[in-house]
């Protein structure tokens, strides 16, 4: 959790996720081209110029060519059997949704696509042109942009990070893969870290957090956290049952937690969400897995076998995603979400 790459958007839709972010992750890299800078809030702003949080990533050229190829192919392969995506749409006429105008749609930048995607979609009535690239249907812009996402964490080594459940579930349909033969499958693992965020948290002002993000002490806490939460991540891959490690994450959580618990007047308990891909079912026993974290901060779900997809970047053994589910933030820490 020391670099991660934010998308889909320039910036979170809710302060909220801002505070999250500064309380628990080091650095956060959405994807903005230069050009783009204007559409950034003062909040965040506020945030990019005050602290060390943010960190402006300029998409390239290549990524660009390459997330194009990549998205080409992962939208044929939805639109000739797109029955198979309907719990991920919300339809089984995703080619129907994605040819009709929609006051949500979302404008994909120039800087962030090659000349073959817009000729793609104009050639399947997906979008129009905007002033600064296209308007394309949100859940197909939210296609591409896991894609790209993904390019560039691949690239860099830098996970992504979403605030978006729904792309997260697509993420489980289009993993990157360099596996040889038609048949070669991924695995996932999917766990879930517990954090604690104040229950008013939509009531503490936003200069607080940022406050208390520049103690040293509380530097120094969120520094053990993600040393722990690493090495417990590497023992869920391993299969291993680890006593020790169980009992140092519980102390550091612990700690760091209670100076979280200053900044309002109560915790509640989210589900930060983390999804493990590796190129074929090698995470050791899940039965050892379940074993040592049953009852810890680590949930354990299943290793779900998925089709192989994308082919034109290079991928590592194993690469991890994580998620915070904004919706859930909302409905449990707080009266109201503002925006980012």
């Amino acid at each position: 959790m020391r670099s991660l790459i934010y998308f889909p958007g320039f910036e979170p839709s809710h302060v909220d996720w801002l505070k999250f972010a500064l309380l628990y992750l080091d650095k956060v890299r959405p994807i903005v081209p230069e050009s783009a800078d204007a559409q950034l809030s003062d909040t965040f702003r506020d945030v990019l110029r005050f602290t060390d949080l943010i960190e402006l990533y300029r998409p390239a050229y290549r990524e660009g060519e390459l997330a194009t190829a990549d998205a080409i192919e992962q939208v044929e392969r939805i639109l000739g059997r797109p029955q198979l995506f309907a719990a991920i749409f919300g339809t089984d006429r995703v080619d129907q949704l994605w040819r009709r105008a929609h006051a949500d749609d979302m404008e994909l930048w120039n800087e962030k696509f090659s000349h073959n995607w817009q000729s793609f979609c104009r050639e399947n009535g997906f979008g129009r042109a905007s002033a600064h690239g296209m308007l394309i249907p949100k859940s197909l812009a939210g296609v591409y942009m896991t894609i790209l996402a993904n390019c560039i964490a691949d690239g860099h080594g830098f996970p992504p990070i979403s605030d978006d459940a729904s792309i997260s579930e697509f993420s489980f349909f289009v993993r990157r893969r360099e596996i040889a033969g038609d048949g070669a499958e991924a695995a996932v693992l999917q766990t879930s870290l517990p954090i604690v965020l104040p229950e008013n948290l939509s009531e503490i002002d936003l200069n607080a957090v940022m406050r208390l993000r520049h103690s040293r002490r509380f530097e120094e806490k969120r520094h053990a956290l993600q040393e722990v939460v690493q090495k417990v991540a590497t023992a869920v891959e391993d299969g291993r049952e680890d006593a020790d490690l169980k009992k140092d994450l519980g102390n550091v959580f612990q700690d760091f937690s209670d100076d979280v618990a200053r900044l309002g007047t109560g915790l509640a308990s989210l589900a930060f969400g983390i999804w493990m891909v590796t190129n074929g079912p090698s995470f050791g026993s899940m039965e050892a897995t379940r074993q040592a974290l049953v009852g810890t901060a680590f949930t354990v779900g299943g290793v779900i076998a998925l089709r192989r997809t994308w082919n034109n970047t290079r991928v590592k053994r194993l690469a991890r995603r994580y998620l915070l589910d904004i919706d859930r933030l909302h409905r449990e820490t707080g009266k109201g979400v503002g925006d980012g």
